[in-house]
């Protein structure tokens, strides 16, 4: 039977391996939030540019008018 401090040593050194890798978890998962958070922001803002782009691109038209059709506005 193991005694009290071998039994201790072996705990702490548990411990201390338990803590090394949930700091290294915690690390990892840090940087993978990081990153997600760049690819989201570069996703949105090609988005937002290409949207816009599109947009501009498309002929403007004015309000329906009481017929019912619509016309291009001059400009």
């Amino acid at each position: 039977m193991p005694r009290a401090p071998e039994l201790r040593k072996a705990a702490l050194a548990y411990l201390m391996a338990a803590r090394i890798a949930h700091m290294r978890l915690f690390q990892a998962v840090e940087i993978a939030d990081a990153a997600a958070a760049q690819a989201f922001k570069s996703w949105l803002i090609e988005e937002v540019f290409f949207r816009l782009a599109a947009l501009s691109m498309e002929p403007h038209r004015a309000p329906p008018s009481a017929t019912g059709c619509l016309c291009f506005r001059a400009g």
